[in-house]
């Protein structure tokens, strides 16, 4: 048995390339690795704050629409991931809140997720600089 993944990671607001390689790529599944939203403002030290890229990324997703979207491209076939460390919007845990083909890999994930006859688990967590990453 064969299975063909179309992975990203670090995308940071690329939506229109990631909804094209969904709807155009031959897979089996999608995984992310995170990072897959924008990180506005980044510069400025106060926007910078997790609270604030929290508000700004669930706002993007809501403005941009993403989620029926990005559903739609995957045509019914299963989104695995694992938040990044600039994700602070866990826009991964509340699909996969929304929808049966979505499945989050994070730190509060108790035990592996089958998916196409494969056991998945992922960790987000990454070296800490300050309060300035998400995991």
């Amino acid at each position: 048995m064969s299975i063909r993944v179309l992975r990203s990671s670090d995308l940071h607001g690329k939506h229109k390339q990631l909804l094209t390689a969904l709807r155009e790529q031959d897979y089996d599944v999608w995984v992310d690795t995170g990072d897959l939203q924008p990180n506005p403002g980044w510069s400025n030290p106060i926007r910078r704050h997790p609270n604030v890229q929290a508000k700004l990324q669930r706002d993007w997703w809501q403005y941009k629409n993403l989620a029926p979207l990005i559903i739609e491209a995957l045509d019914g076939r299963p989104f695995l991931g694992v938040p990044g460390n600039h994700d602070f919007f866990n826009y991964m845990r509340m699909l996969a809140n929304r929808y049966d083909n979505v499945y989050a890999l994070d730190s509060s994930q108790e035990a592996p997720v089958e998916v196409l006859g494969l056991r998945w688990y992922g960790i987000s967590q990454s070296p800490c600089i300050a309060g300035h990453w998400a995991y």
